[in-house]
């Protein structure tokens, strides 16, 4: 460069200049000019000598789309944003691509020579984008790392004769399951009728999902002479999902004028209901596949790591069982007669605890790129995931108390 400055100059550079010339700062390539429609220096960096270059103006026409695509001939392309989310490719001749934002992938090097930008991070639940490629010289970028069960990118290729491959993404971790949610409550089922005349208490009526089993009705009095016993109480409905049981109805009252009396047995109370069962857990991301290395020199990259699966979710509570009626009482005839109390119910089993939810299923890592053909290994093939672990189970409810 010397020598051929040395002879553009000629003649001219041997005569000494009598007055250094004054230094020159380049302050900033902003100017309030607008740069002319058919501007060059953009296409050497991206940068116009006059004002904002073509690129940057607001309706452009000219070559719009190879303008947005690349910075310049010689240059490194700017990074995604949340506007752009891609990374800019580099120079057409020279230069690294930019690395993707949120969401992008990375900009391809330069067509003779620069490296492949990194693509950024996958968005939630969606495959990462791919690393950008090199040209003929060059690395390939990394492929992006996706989360929440999103694949991950691919690796970008090396350059065409020499560069390494880009390493693949890693697969995105599976959702966790969610924790069983019982049903709100809604208010007892229907209660059982209750019995006239020494007659039995009706049971309560079961409860639907999130509803509480309705109480047993009460056994009816019994009066007369002889041997006389009162209604037995009815059954407590059983509640619904992860809800309580309904409460036992308590035995009749019973009398006699001359014989023994015995009071009508209390009813059990309801079972508790079973819990609502944890979601599944979600399953993992593949792995992305490493990129090619050079076709003559290069290593190629590795796979990423495929995702593990989610957790199952916790199963819900378990309802509580229903409490068992008091027995009747029983008043015997005078100075012949006697009087027992009836049987008390049995309280109601408490409900199981929900199951808990499935682990979601790994994923494989990702296949490893090529090496080149005369010197270079091939990439690894990324680790697979594990499977996710299923749920626990809900705790369980309360077993109902028994009459008196």
């Amino acid at each position: 460069m010397l020598a051929g400055s040395a002879a553009v100059l000629g003649g001219a550079a041997l005569w000494p200049s009598m007055t250094p010339p004054p230094a020159v700062h380049l302050v900033s390539t902003e100017s309030s000019l607008e740069a002319p429609a058919d501007e060059v220096w953009w296409w050497l960096n991206g940068v116009a000598p006059q004002g904002r270059s073509t690129s940057q103006r607001a309706g452009e026409n000219t070559a719009a789309a190879v303008r947005t695509s690349f910075c310049g001939l010689i240059c490194n392309g700017v990074d995604g944003s949340a506007e752009n989310p891609n990374g800019q490719h580099g120079g057409l001749l020279f230069g690294n691509g930019g690395n993707g934002y949120f969401g992008g992938s990375g900009g391809n090097g330069g067509w003779i020579s620069g490296n492949g930008g990194n693509a950024g991070e996958g968005l939630p639940g969606q495959a990462a984008r791919d690393g950008g490629r090199a040209g003929l010289f060059g690395n390939g970028g990394n492929g992006g790392h996706a989360i929440y069960g999103g694949a991950g990118g691919k690796g970008g290729d090396g350059g065409l004769l020499m560069g390494n491959g880009g390493r693949g993404g890693n697969g995105g971790h599976g959702v966790e399951g969610n924790p069983g949610a019982n049903p709100g409550p809604t208010g007892p089922a229907a209660a059982g009728p209750d019995g006239t005349n020494g007659g039995n208490g009706g049971r309560g009526e079961n409860g639907g999902p999130g509803q509480n089993g309705g109480a047993g009705g009460r056994g009816g009095d019994a009066s007369g002479a002889g041997f006389v016993t009162g209604g037995a109480g009815g059954s407590g409905g059983n509640g619904g999902t992860g809800a309580n049981g309904g409460r036992g109805g308590d035995g009749g009252d019973a009398s006699s004028s001359d014989g023994d009396a015995g009071g009508g047995s209390g009813g059990n109370g309801g079972d508790g209901g079973a819990g609502a069962g944890g979601g599944d857990g979600l399953a993992g991301g593949s792995g992305g596949a490493g990129g090619r290395g050079g076709l003559l020199y290069g290593n190629g990259g590795d796979g990423g790591t495929g995702g593990n699966g989610g957790n199952g979710g916790q199963g819900a509570g378990g309802g509580n069982g229903g409490d068992g009626g008091n027995g009747g009482q029983g008043l015997g005839g005078d100075g012949e007669g006697s009087g027992y109390p009836g049987d008390f119910g049995s309280g109601g089993a408490a409900g199981p605890g929900g199951p808990g939810g499935d682990g979601g299923s790994a994923d494989a890592g990702g296949t490893g790129g090529r090496g080149g053909l005369l010197g270079g290994s091939d990439g690894s093939v990324g680790e697979g995931g594990a499977d996710g672990e299923g749920g626990q189970e809900g705790s369980p409810g309360v077993d109902g108390n028994s009459g008196s």
